[in-house]
């Protein structure tokens, strides 16, 4: 009995005693490492910032489709002559017209020395195979708007002899005369505004009913701006050096 007693009372002293708790070890380095690591997963991968600036494309001239596969660019007077060499050799194809003159303007609207460029179209023969163009395919208003906008390109370069010396000038009036498009009133507007800075070329453009057609276009087109303002201009040149 006293045994059991003396066992009550320890257990009674123990468990009224405030208890003791035991420090948790110091975590080495390579736990600490790997409880990181743990939380890196849960949050994913950091995001990573590209500091790089985007970088400008070149521009450059796409070369006919027979050489898209090379890779050496195709010079641009070869270029040139390729795109009209195809479009002399399939006069009557509409479609192949259309896009060898859109090829030539869109490479002239692309290329930083547009001078240089309607030089080597002109010396290649590309003002004769636009004129024939529009000439066999009246009736196909692309490749009448793609001529008389590359007319224009051509006039504005100051390459413009060729173009009234083989009917250029008859062929941009024909093609605004007997159009219902907008679109190629603006190109062959543009065309005549180039062409009427030079002296003889206004004289032309006046003597093959030049004044009777834009007035006819800027009163049917009376709500197409562009062509309105491009119609002024032409006036303007027609005025300001006394032609009218």
């Amino acid at each position: 009995a006293e045994k059991k007693c003396k066992k009550k009372k320890k257990r009674l002293s123990e468990l009224s005693s405030p208890r003791k708790i035991k420090k948790a070890a110091p975590r080495t380095e390579m736990a600490q490492q790997s409880s990181a690591d743990e939380t890196d997963d849960c949050m994913g991968p950091p995001s990573v910032v590209n500091l790089q600036s985007k970088k400008k494309k070149e521009v450059i001239v796409s070369p006919p489709e027979d050489s898209k596969k090379s890779k050496s660019r195709v010079a641009p007077r070869e270029f040139v002559k390729t795109v009209i060499s195809e479009a002399t050799r399939r006069p009557q194809s509409a479609a192949l017209q259309d896009k060898s003159i859109e090829k030539l303007r869109t490479s002239f609207e692309a290329e930083e020395d547009k001078r240089g460029w309607v030089g080597a179209i002109v010396e290649a023969g590309g003002v004769e195979m636009i004129l024939e163009a529009m000439k066999n395919h009246r009736n196909k208003a692309a490749v009448q708007f793609e001529g008389c906008k590359m007319l224009a390109n051509i006039a504005w370069a100051g390459d413009d002899s060729k173009i009234a010396s083989n009917g250029g000038i008859d062929a941009v009036l024909r093609s605004m005369k007997h159009t219902k498009s907008g679109k190629i009133a603006e190109a062959g507007m543009e065309a005549l505004v180039n062409l009427s800075t030079k002296p003889a070329l206004r004289a032309q453009i006046i003597e093959q009913g030049g004044l009777e057609v834009v007035s006819s276009g800027l009163s049917s087109k009376q709500r197409n701006a562009k062509l309105q303002a491009e119609g002024c201009n032409f006036f303007l040149n027609l005025v300001s050096r006394g032609d009218v």
